[in-house]
């Protein structure tokens, strides 16, 4: 690392902190250009000591809280994820169960489900990304579409890719 900036300090950081880090010595691996200009690129990059790699999974078990919806939520359903400074193309493979926040009724493997409603959900993202299932900043999660917020939720389980 050659330079760090945060909003605090100019020369150092602290575990969690969002900083911005100029690096020497590469290559480094190429990762997705996202909105078209190299230095957003690594956006959501997540740095880790090399004896507690950060994980990342690019199938997530989660739980969501549906909020909006501007049409019907099905498995299959393509939406935008967000979990802490990146964000990836996501799908619904399947919807495992939804429970209404007002009456506490669950329903098992609905085919479509509405706002108002928790959700444990199996999405499958676009690129492998850093999350946690542990709990943290790495485990929140939220869905957009069509630039509205349809849930948040946490990050239950990593899965591996089919």
């Amino acid at each position: 690392v050659e330079a760090v900036a945060s909003a605090g300090s100019k020369s150092e950081a602290s575990s969690g902190e969002a900083v911005d880090l100029q690096l020497s010595g590469g290559p480094w691996p190429d990762l997705p250009n996202v909105g078209g200009a190299t230095v957003q690129a690594w956006c959501g990059a997540v740095l880790a000591d090399a004896d507690a790699a950060a994980k990342s999974a690019q199938r997530l078990k989660a739980t969501l809280d549906v909020l909006h919806l501007p049409r019907p939520l099905t498995a299959g359903f393509r939406c935008v994820l967000h979990v802490h400074a990146t964000t990836v193309e996501a799908e619904i493979e399947k919807i495992q169960d939804a429970t209404d926040l007002a009456s506490g009724v669950v329903s098992e493997k609905p085919k479509m489900v509405k706002a108002g409603q928790r959700l444990t959900v199996f999405l499958s993202l676009s690129r492998e990304v850093a999350c946690d299932a542990q709990g943290g900043r790495l485990s929140l999660l939220m869905l957009r579409s069509e630039e509205t917020t349809i849930a948040v939720g946490k990050v239950l389980d990593l899965l591996k890719e089919k």
